[in-house]
């Protein structure tokens, strides 16, 4: 998996922070939202600021959403790299295509609790490669007006250690990525309140891992694979409502895209399009229209993100009601997006 090897201090970190926290804070204050984007839960993980556990109204596992490295500032954008980390439930079918060591460990009640994410005893303990299906990459300006999320997978992602013999793993990673950009793109439409100003699709010929008993796997070109980027770029909030995104500001998110010499890019889409296109959602456009019932003021749960209980083994756990979802009231919208 991609990854980036600088220290996750400094300015960087406060970017990201503020971009990701903001938007999921105020989708708290609008939980009608959050129902209606298909985000059930969310808990951020303690002691570890910009990584969270996310679960979509589909499938029924969890995501993880994990820090990997952070772009400092310099004449560009910076941000963070994050893994995409896709935990299924022992019956969902998707856990078939994961690896039997994969698939060993997530049956392994000592590792997983009843939420369907590591234990907090034994998430440290995890491969790092364990569960993962993409990256997702979250950017700013150095003026702070625009954000660019960036998610990047193969179609499936493939393991073996013999090339001749049934693969080992063979799991849909740009659809489980896809699956969590897409509800992140919608989120930072909806509490931005301003639509996409370019999105743009690229694919390039993709690789599997060629894995030796020991050690991480060889990755081996193959064409018949495809690896997938989706970039979209949105506005800001500001004092006085949505920044304004300048074109250069698009260019230069573009540049910071890593081996995208060889991408094949869809020309980009600064405006909805007009009939379906793969992979794009026209509801990150809708989101910045929709409006919901103001609850007036968030409740103490939804103020301090702290309605947790500690189960015995020390994992903090949501605690039933108090959650990115309870039950404020909220009005059907008619404007619905498919995924």
């Amino acid at each position: 998996m991609p990854s980036l090897a600088e220290p996750i201090t400094g300015t960087a970190h406060d970017v990201v922070y503020r971009v990701l926290e903001g938007a999921l804070h105020r989708l708290k204050m609008q939980p009608g939202a959050a129902r209606h984007i298909g985000l059930r839960h969310l808990h951020r993980i303690p002691g570890q600021p910009l990584d969270w556990y996310l679960w979509l109204s589909e499938p029924d596992g969890a995501w993880h959403l994990r820090l990997a490295g952070l772009r400092h500032p310099g004449q560009g954008p910076c941000g963070g790299l994050f893994t995409v980390h896709y935990y299924p439930r022992p019956e969902d079918a998707a856990i078939h295509g994961f690896s039997a060591a994969e698939c060993v460990l997530r049956a392994d009640p000592a590792c997983f609790d009843e939420t369907g994410t590591p234990r907090a005893t034994a998430v440290n303990d995890l491969p790092a490669d364990a569960f993962a299906v993409g990256t997702l990459e979250i950017l700013s300006d150095q003026a702070a007006t625009a954000t660019m999320v960036r998610a990047r997978a193969q179609d499936w992602w493939v393991e073996t250690t013999d090339p001749g013999a049934p693969p080992d793993r063979r799991v849909a990673g740009w659809d489980l990525t896809l699956r969590l950009a897409d509800r992140l793109i919608q989120i930072l439409a909806f509490t931005a309140g301003a639509a996409p100003v370019q999105v743009r699709v690229g694919r390039k010929a993709g690789v599997y891992g060629l894995r030796s008993r020991r050690g991480a796997p060889h990755l081996v070109a193959n064409p018949l694979l495809m690896q997938w980027t989706l970039e979209v770029v949105l506005p800001l909030p500001g004092p006085a409502g949505p920044h304004r995104v300048a074109p250069d500001t698009c260019a230069a998110f573009a540049a910071t895209a890593a081996g995208a010499d060889d991408v094949d890019w869809t020309p980009a889409l600064t405006q909805p399009p007009f009939a379906r296109q793969p992979f794009i959602n026209i509801a990150w456009w809708n989101a910045a229209r929709w409006q919901f019932p103001a609850d007036g003021s968030p409740c103490s749960h939804c103020e301090a993100d702290a309605a947790r209980i500690a189960g015995s083994d020390g994992h903090e756990r949501p605690s039933g009601h108090h959650l990115a979802c309870h039950d404020h009231v909220a009005v059907a919208q008619s404007d619905r997006g498919g995924s």
